[in-house]
């Protein structure tokens, strides 16, 4: 995965459409804020949201945020 990602992070900054990109403030695997925070800042059409409380896998416990960041990014497409 990481040789992958490596590739693509080179291409995130022509993506023009609506990114949301949703993190747990508490992170233990990467930084939110160099990570998340960077990926925001490199692709101009997104929307980030840190939630609190939650770490690494905060889909699996924030399943109603998830949906509302779901529901954001449909209402701002196309």
């Amino acid at each position: 995965m990481v040789p992958a990602a490596a590739r693509l992070e080179k291409r995130y900054a022509e993506l023009r459409l609506p990114v949301t990109i949703v993190a747990g403030a508490e992170d233990q695997i990467v930084d939110t804020n160099s990570q998340s925070g960077r990926l925001h800042e490199t692709i101009s059409e997104s929307e980030l949201h840190v939630l609190p409380g939650l770490g690494h896998m905060a889909h699996h416990f924030a399943a109603d945020s998830m949906v509302e960041a779901i529901d954001e990014i449909e209402s701002a497409a196309p």
